[in-house]
């Protein structure tokens, strides 16, 4: 698999220039040398410098450009990433300029990373025309109301006054939240599971309040984070008994040393003590070894299922430890526990196997 930083190569560099001239052009082609050196993000932010540079550092002369690179959808994918750059870099003093292109940059690819600058710049006017487009009968520019103004925007900056009072975009996913498309409803519920992390209570009352028969989905994706977590009141949202009755008969690895080119399987047998059925969600933590020797936890999803009165149920699961390139997987003693309806047992230590080639 090629790098991921190859989303914008010389390839890119030769797209963009085709709608350069002179001076220009020459000036663009003869800086793409140095785009080895850097990694993807890093590699759009310099395609931007340089193409805002060989027009005088002006953006006024810059603006054709993007538009028509954008109407005549000349880029592709990530390659989008530099006229994000650009808009971002040097369209946020002239927003009556640059909104426009925001849209169609949305509508290319996404305006979720630039549209961050604008609403630090002019907190209020962007947050005007962002409510415009609520309205708005394209589902990109929909997204973008919702995904541009999340607390915790993977790759996003930081926007002051979402941080200082992020429950400010509450009114704008309200109208949202049932939007005809899975797509902006998506978008909604990341949103509301950033904002579950600093204010809980108050995402599970907006959820309480504002819930119609159709939200199952919503609800669940929103309250992902504090489900996996165990919290009482998430936990009672989605169905799920908060003091079940039961035992816990069984648990088990099928062995005490795995390879990287294995999965990690167990086992849970649990038995009923209740006179009723009971809605239960077996979920289960991984406490992965750290370059520094510590464990660090990760609660992965298990499974929902209904336990009868008297029942016992055996469950078998498997955890693939195939290497990924989000995550380093180190030898070493790691531990796993389950946790059914929020209710947490013993760790049991694993080993992971050191010959394996990781």
């Amino acid at each position: 698999m090629a790098d991921f930083k190859e989303q914008i190569n010389t390839k890119t560099v030769r797209k963009i220039a085709q709608v350069l001239v002179g001076a220009e052009r020459a000036h663009f082609i003869k800086k793409e040398s140095k785009l080895n050196t850097l990694e993807l993000k890093e590699r759009a932010r310099y395609l931007a410098e340089v193409l805002f540079k060989a027009h005088q550092s002006d953006f006024k002369k810059l603006k054709p450009v993007l538009k028509n690179l954008l109407i005549n959808k000349e880029l592709e994918q990530f390659e989008w990433l530099v006229i994000s750059e650009c808009l971002s870099l040097y369209g946020t003093d002239f927003y009556k300029e640059s909104f426009p292109l925001l849209l169609l940059l949305t509508e290319n690819f996404t305006a979720e990373f630039a549209i961050r600058n604008f609403l630090e710049k002019d907190f209020s006017k962007a947050m005007l025309d962002l409510e415009k487009l609520i309205k708005s009968t394209n589902v990109h520019h929909r997204r973008l109301v919702s995904e541009g103004t999340r607390p915790f925007l993977p790759w996003g900056q930081q926007v002051s006054h979402i941080k200082k009072n992020p429950l400010a975009t509450l009114p704008m996913l309200l109208k949202l939240k049932n939007d005809p498309e899975l797509y902006v409803r998506k978008s909604v519920a990341n949103h509301l599971n950033d904002l579950s992390k600093t204010h809980p209570k108050e995402v599970i009352q907006f959820l309480k309040n504002n819930r119609q028969e159709s939200d199952d989905w919503l609800i669940h994706h929103a309250l992902r984070t504090l489900i996996k977590k165990g919290d009482p009141a998430a936990l009672k949202m989605i169905g799920i008994e908060l003091k079940p009755q039961f035992q816990l008969t069984h648990f088990a690895l099928t062995k005490k040393t795995f390879s990287t080119n294995e999965s990690l399987e167990f086992s849970v047998e649990i038995r009923s003590t209740a006179k009723k059925a009971q809605s239960c969600l077996l979920d289960y933590t991984i406490f992965w070894l750290k370059k520094n020797g510590e464990l660090s936890p990760k609660v992965y999803k298990g499974r929902r299922f209904t336990l009868e009165a008297g029942e016992t149920k055996k469950i078998n699961k498997k955890h693939s430890l195939k290497p990924i390139t989000t995550m380093v997987h180190y030898p070493g003693v790691q531990e796993l526990q389950i946790q059914l309806n929020g209710v947490t047992f013993q760790r049991i230590p694993w080993k992971l196997n050191k010959t394996t080639s990781l």
